[in-house]
């Protein structure tokens, strides 16, 4: 299960853990693991040697939802970036079912916004802002739509509001919606949830980039109720991605052009070149972007400036966790 990070994966994670017969890790393989070593139960249950407290605390969780069910039938693990390598590991991994979770870049670009602001003390890096995020979604948008086997999950309909989409869901993998914990889904999900007092507003430059790429109305195309198959979207996210396809550049360079934080270039940079194989269409797309140019010719001092840098804020927020245990 994958989606752009921040657009809820680990709360359908989570409730998918609420059928007696299906197990969703979080984060137990990432995206550039060869899937084809993954056997169950080893592979999920079997404590890794080396772990970070994160990755701790995510296998405590994985082993306390495993141990509470009888007849595990539905195995899978959720990664938000699985679409950069989403073929190969449908290779991999044969007969695999691949849920995408859809939320609204209006909805998860002001959430990268305050992780990144918090980057200090949160799991986040420095420039990783809303934008990127967008940026990220229409390599998803790319990979998926050449598949006609992945569910679309609508993020807002299926988390805050209605039953139907995780029924779908759920039907989708083979499981059987009727045992599903209904009562609990509901109890957590419904109605739909206050408004998070935390989240930032978008900002100025952010709001026409969305405006102008008509993103409402893509929207509009992946949040169709109870969820959609890609053989049923491919023509209309083909016809968006088209429709786009001539402003982008233009529009990318404008937002960015406001962004007004200097690490942005630094983390843009880092993230192309860590990634430039899987984000190739990204960057056909985006051809003739000043921006988008900069980021790829971007000179190897400049990273190791931006990893000095995220090196400082690891050690300033290490620093600020060493003073609170101790005071």
């Amino acid at each position: 299960m994958f989606g752009v990070p921040r657009s809820g994966t680990k709360g359908l994670a989570r409730a998918l853990n609420l059928h007696p017969n299906v197990l969703c890790a979080r984060e137990r393989f990432d995206h550039r693991f060869d899937h084809s070593q993954v056997t169950f139960p080893d592979s999920f249950l079997d404590e890794p040697r080396i772990m970070n407290r994160l990755q701790r605390r995510k296998f405590r969780e994985l082993q306390t939802t495993a141990s509470g069910k009888r007849d595990i039938l539905f195995v899978g693990n959720k990664y938000p970036r699985y679409y950069l390598t989403l073929e190969r590991i449908n290779e991999q991994v044969p007969d695999l079912r691949n849920l995408l979770i859809y939320r609204s870049p209006y909805g998860f670009m002001p959430s990268w916004n305050r992780k990144e602001r918090e980057h200090k003390r949160a799991s986040w890096l420095a420039g990783e802002v809303g934008l990127f995020g967008f940026l990220e979604l229409l390599v998803c948008l790319q990979k998926v739509s050449r598949r006609k086997d992945v569910f679309v999950f609508p993020y807002d309909l299926g988390l805050n509001e209605s039953v139907e989409p995780i029924l779908a869901a759920l039907d989708f993998i083979g499981a059987d919606p009727t045992s599903f914990d209904l009562a609990t889904f509901a109890a957590k999900h419904m109605p739909r949830k206050a408004a998070d007092v935390r989240r930032l507003p978008l900002q100025h430059n952010e709001l026409e980039l969305l405006e102008a790429l008509e993103v409402r109305q893509l929207d509009e195309v992946l949040c169709r109720s109870g969820g959609v198959m890609t053989s049923e979207l491919a023509s209309e996210l083909d016809d968006y991605m088209g429709s786009i396809r001539s402003s982008l550049p233009a529009v990318i360079d404008a937002a960015f052009a406001e962004a007004g934080n200097p690490a942005v270039v630094y983390y843009g940079a880092k993230f192309i070149d860590g990634n430039r194989r899987e984000l190739a269409d990204l960057l056909e797309m985006t051809a003739g972007s000043e921006f988008m140019a900069a980021l790829q010719r971007f000179g190897p001092w400049r990273k190791l400036k931006y990893a000095y840098l995220q090196r400082s804020y690891l050690s300033s927020r290490l620093g600020s966790l060493t003073r609170r245990r101790t005071s």
